[in-house]
């Protein structure tokens, strides 16, 4: 394994309890499964967008997403990690309302397919 790259169970040994919400995530999701994905890259931009969330809007069929910049730049991360050659099928991140989203806005899911 590259030394970049970092399995759920030590990164979750890593991170401080009030951080850790994603991780146990992350964890459940690869349970008996070695990850390929740069999950360290990953939480920071679930972390970056849980600062300053996005706000998902829909109207006359039409898919809106409002947010600043740094926001926009968290997307793009995961996006670019979704689009790496070490993913997996069935890789996804889920993006909530409350936390990575505006609490107006609906549930996000970025998903291989």
């Amino acid at each position: 394994m590259c030394a970049d790259r970092i399995t759920a169970e030590r990164l979750l040994a890593q991170r401080t309890p009030a951080r850790s919400s994603a991780v146990f995530a992350a964890k459940d999701k690869f349970e008996g499964k070695v990850p390929t994905m740069n999950y360290d890259l990953a939480i920071m931009a679930l972390d970056g967008l849980a600062r300053a969330p996005l706000t998902i809007d829909t109207k006359d069929g039409a898919v809106v997403i409002r947010g600043p910049a740094a926001s926009f730049k968290e997307l793009a991360r995961l996006c670019l990690l979704m689009g790496g050659a070490d993913t997996q099928p069935d890789d996804s991140f889920e993006l909530q309302p409350g936390r990575h989203l505006t609490s107006a806005s609906p549930q996000m899911t970025l998903r291989l397919g």
